[in-house]
C-alpha cells in the first residue's frame, strides 16, 4: 500500500544520502592525498585504472593476500573504484579463505592523512548496510598495544554497497561476517532486506544463520527461518539441513511431552508447537522433499 511504498522510498533515500556522503568523504580524502603527495589528478586517475588490472590479476591467479595492501592504499588515496573493479575485488576477497579474513594494522609513527576507516565502522553506516544499531567495539577488534584489526572482506563489501546496489556476493560476505560476530538476528534482517529489494535467495546465505540459531538454542528463530527457507523456490534443502534442525530441537528437549511450546510454531502451520507430533510433522516434510538420507545423517538423527 501507500505506507509500504513510503517506507521503501525512505530506505532508498537513506541509501542515496549515505552513498553521497561516502563519495564526498572519499573525495576529501583524495584531495588530502594529492596535496600531501604532490600527485596530479591525472596520475590519480591512472592509479584508479591500474586497480582494475591489479584486481583482475589477483582474481586470475587466486591471490588474495596482495589485496590487503592495495585496499589500504585505496582508502588512503580516496580512490572511488568503478562497479566492475569493486565486483572483481568482491570475488577475490570472497574466495580468499582464511588468508584474507583480517589482519592487524600496526601503529604508525605519523598519523594517516585522515581517518577514512571511520566510514566503515560508524553507526549510521552500519544502520544502512548491516542493520545494526549498536557500536561494536569488542576486545577482539584490536590487537596488541591498541593496533586495529582490519577485516578487508567486510570493508570491501560495505564500500561496494555504499557505492552500488548490493549483490548476492556482497550480501553473503556481510552475512558471513555478522555470523562470525554471533549476530544471527542481524544477519537474517540483512537477508530479508536484500530479498525485499529483489535479491535472489540462496542456501549458502541462509545456512550459516540457521546453524548459529541452532547452536545458540534459539529454536523459535531456527524453526521460523527453516520454514521460510523451505518455502523459497531458490533455496534447495538437503537431508542434512533437516537433520540439523531436528537434532537441535531434540537437543533442547522440544520433542518431550513436557517441553515448552515453541513460539510461533502454530502460526507457521504446525499442529503442535512441541512433542512427538511436531517431530512427526518435521520428518514428514523431510520425506516429501528428499529422496534419500545419508548414513551419517541417519546416525545423527537416530542419536
Amino acid at each position: 500500500g501507500a505506507c509500504g511504498n513510503a517506507v521503501n522510498k525512505g530506505e532508498l533515500d537513506l541509501k542515496e544520502i549515505m552513498g553521497n556522503e561516502f563519495r564526498s568523504e572519499m573525495d576529501k580524502q583524495r584531495q588530502a592525498f594529492l596535496e600531501e603527495t604532490g600527485l596530479t589528478s591525472e596520475q590519480h586517475d591512472i592509479a584508479a585504472m591500474a586497480m582494475f588490472r591489479f584486481a583482475s590479476w589477483c582474481a586470475k591467479r587466486a591471490r588474495a593476500a596482495p589485496v590487503e595492501v592495495a585496499w589500504e592504499k585505496v582508502k588512503e588515496s580516496g580512490i572511488v573504484l568503478p562497479s566492475d573493479t569493486m565486483s572483481t575485488l568482491l570475488y577475490v576477497v570472497s574466495t580468499g579463505g582464511s588468508s584474507l579474513s583480517s589482519f592487524v594494522r600496526p601503529k604508525r609513527r605519523r598519523q594517516p592523512l585522515s581517518s577514512i576507516d571511520s566510514l566503515f565502522s560508524g553507526r549510521r553506516t552500519r544502520d544502512l548496510v548491516d542493520e545494526r544499531a549498536e557500536e561494536e567495539e569488542s576486545a577482539g577488534a584490536r590487537g596488541k598495544d591498541g593496533d586495529k584489526t582490519v577485516n578487508v572482506a567486510e570493508e570491501v563489501a560495505i564500500c561496494h554497497d555504499l557505492l552500488y546496489e548490493p549483490t548476492e556476493n556482497s550480501t553473503s560476505l556481510r552475512v558471513k561476517n555478522m555470523i562470525a560476530k554471533g549476530d544471527a538476528r542481524g544477519a537474517e534482517k540483512l537477508l530479508q532486506k536484500f530479498a525485499s529489494d529483489g535479491g535472489t535467495m540462496r542456501l549458502r546465505q541462509h545456512l550459516p544463520i540457521l546453524s548459529l540459531y541452532c547452536e545458540q538454542g534459539d529454536v523459535s528463530s531456527a524453526l521460523n527461518l527453516f520454514k521460510r527457507m523451505r518455502n523459497t523456490p531458490t533455496v534447495h534443502l538437503e537431508p542434512e539441513h533437516y537433520v540439523l534442525l531436528i537434532s537441535a530441537l531434540a537437543e533442547f528437549g522440544c520433542f518431550r511431552d513436557t517441553a515448552e511450546p515453541i513460539e510461533g510454531a502454530v502460526e507457521l502451520g504446525y499442529s503442535s508447537p512441541y512433542g512427538l507430533a511436531l517431530f512427526d510433522e518435521l520428518v514428514t516434510e523431510m520425506a516429501e522433499d528428499v529422496l534419500e538420507i545419508s548414513s551419517a545423517s541417519a546416525r545423527k538423527l537416530y542419536n
